[in-house]
């Protein structure tokens, strides 16, 4: 290790050159109003208006300086001026110019120590209070500075005033590709796609005109926020419905995914008039002509996939499955009164075994598949009582 002497500002450039870093400095508060001790490369680590402001430092330094100086060096004196500031090891040279630091740095306070306080052995019911030690005050604590608040940001508004933010507006104006973006998407101007990008450096062509230097990230951060917050309810008065463009801008709105279009359109149907134009069981017809036995046999048609042209009607045990075939010894009876009607269609919910029995197929895995069978017959059975209960109760909302 070298000489620590040698890596100060005032060493290599002299005196002149750290008094010209302390008044560039004392232009930024957002730099020295934050403390820069666990800071050790500010280009990397400091963000946004932070860093541009640093960034304009270092230009006006170079400037004078040239290739004499470089970002370490200046931001270790800096760094080495804001710690010392204000402790018995601080240069008592540039105490004069480091004054604006003064209550904004704050100072480390020493805890004081801690007072143990025991319990008496004797105590009566009048004095039974224990003593409390006092509060110790939190580390860092200055009373006597003023309050810092740091929602005040270095916006293109506090750096040059309301008109510039005026001339911005006019100038994106003139744009319709910039305005009419979602800036939600771009965070950052050079991540605008290629026209609006041509379109953007046109309009900081004409606020460098009139406000030289303006930082090209801190005036696309004004626009973004103006453009997103406009129809907000936390929009500025000073701008809510004045900005005329922005009026017609369409509005935005979230469509439904392709996966969520089926159940968005069966909800529409449901909370319609017209549930009686989508069929809720697209397997099923439900016509006034067909008894629930005719429907029923459909079901299990189309569970046990029985592919016979020449078989008219489906077999069950050797029993014909007919529109006459009774459950549980309870006939149904659509010409019968509605109560009547529905207490069938409850007790004929769930077939008996016998009329659920399959033919038994040609496979050594008998057991498992008439099992596999019995249950989607069964299912698709109480589906098919459920549906024409529905469209029963449908038909007579509509009568």
């Amino acid at each position: 290790m070298g000489d620590r002497t040698t890596d100060s500002l005032y060493h290599k450039c002299g005196e002149e050159a750290v008094l010209l870093l302390i008044n560039e400095m004392k232009k930024h508060p957002i730099l020295y109003r934050s403390s820069p001790r666990r800071i050790s490369q500010p280009s990397v680590e400091l963000k946004m208006a932070q860093k541009d402001a640093w960034l304009d430092v270092m230009k006006v330094m170079a400037e004078t300086y040239g290739n004499n100086i470089c970002e370490e060096v200046a931001w270790t004196t800096w760094r080495v001026l804001y710690v010392h500031y204000g402790t018995t090891n601080a240069s008592k040279k540039w105490r004069d110019e480091l004054s604006f630091l003064k209550g904004c740095k704050r100072p480390m306070v020493k805890r004081p120590a801690v007072k143990v306080v025991k319990r008496r052995q004797a105590m009566t019911t009048d004095h039974s209070e224990e003593v409390v030690p006092h509060k110790l005050p939190k580390s860092g604590a200055n009373m006597e500075s003023p309050p810092y608040h740091p929602s005040q940001k270095d916006t293109l508004y506090i750096r040059y005033g309301a008109d510039a933010c005026t001339q911005l507006i006019n100038e994106v104006g003139k744009y319709p590709v910039i305005y009419n973006q979602i800036l939600m998407h771009y965070k950052y101007s050079h991540q605008l796609p290629e026209e609006a990008l041509l379109a953007w450096n046109k309009v900081m062509k004409a606020m460098d005109a009139k406000y030289a230097g303006v930082p090209t990230e801190l005036a696309y951060r004004a626009w973004r926020t103006i453009q997103i917050n406009y129809k907000k309810v936390n929009c500025p008065k000073k701008y809510a419905g004045k900005i005329l463009f922005l009026n017609n801008v369409p509005r935005r709105k979230r469509s439904l995914k392709k996966s969520n279009w089926s159940d968005a359109n069966l909800l529409l149907s449901i909370s319609s008039g017209h549930r009686q134009e989508t069929p809720i069981y697209p397997d099923i017809d439900f016509s006034s002509q067909e008894s629930p036995n005719e429907i029923l046999k459909k079901v299990v048609e189309n569970t046990t996939n029985l592919q016979q042209d020449d078989m008219s009607e489906l077999e069950i045990n050797g029993s014909d499955f007919s529109t006459s075939e009774v459950y549980d010894d309870v006939p149904l009876n659509l010409s019968a009164t509605s109560d009547r009607c529905e207490d069938d269609l409850e007790k004929s919910a769930r077939p008996s075994a016998a009329q659920l029995e399959l033919q038994p197929p040609l496979d050594p895995f008998k057991k498992l598949l008439e099992k596999i069978w019995r249950g989607a017959a069964e299912s698709r059975a109480r589906e098919a009582i459920m549906n024409i209960m529905w469209a029963k109760a449908v038909r007579t909302a509509n009568v």
